[in-house]
Order: C-alpha cells, then structure tokens, then sequence
C-alpha cells in the first residue's frame, strides 16, 4: 500500500496477520459449533518498517476471558526487533 517503491509490509496487512494468530491460537479450544469474531483492536502500534520478503514473528498471550469475550495482547517482531504492538478483543458466537 502507499507509495511505489515503499515495499514494506503495510499497517493493514500487519493486522491481518496479528488478528490471524489469535484465531490460530483459540480455534483448537472452540466447541465445533462455535468461533469467534473480533469487536476491537486497541493501541495498535506499528513501531518499524519490515522490508517484503522479511519474517515477522507474531506472538499472542490471551490475557483476559470475560463470559464469551476474549482479550489478547499481541506484538510483532522481525528478529530481535518489536515492529508492532495490540490489544485484540474476540468474542466467542455460535455459528448459526
């Protein structure tokens, strides 16, 4: 996104893959009849530029599970470097 010739990976697509880890990591624990789905992102910081074609490390800690609404805090790292930083809230549904 953004200018040609800056081929970083974009805010958007950082998110994209934050919300996925999330996902990644609480699906193995839904009933087959349930998922969830995101309602909030807070704080969200993209603190570094990440050339394309560089591995980013996303990690996901669920901090909070309040009846069906789960909290995580989420960062991104190239290497040793922090590239971004969240607070993603999902809420467990049924499916129908």
């Amino acid at each position: 996104m953004g200018k040609p010739g800056a081929d970083v990976l974009s805010t958007p697509a950082l998110l994209g893959l934050m919300e996925g880890a999330c996902i990644q990591q609480s699906e193995p624990y839904m009933a087959v009849e349930h998922t969830t789905v995101g309602y909030a992102v807070d704080g969200l910081r993209h603190l570094a530029p990440t050339p394309v074609g560089n591995k980013v490390v996303i990690s996901v800690e669920l901090t909070e599970v309040d009846r069906n609404r789960l909290t995580y805090q989420i960062e991104a790292h190239e290497g040793e470097q922090r590239v971004a930083m969240a607070t993603h809230k999902r809420a467990v549904i049924p499916i129908q």
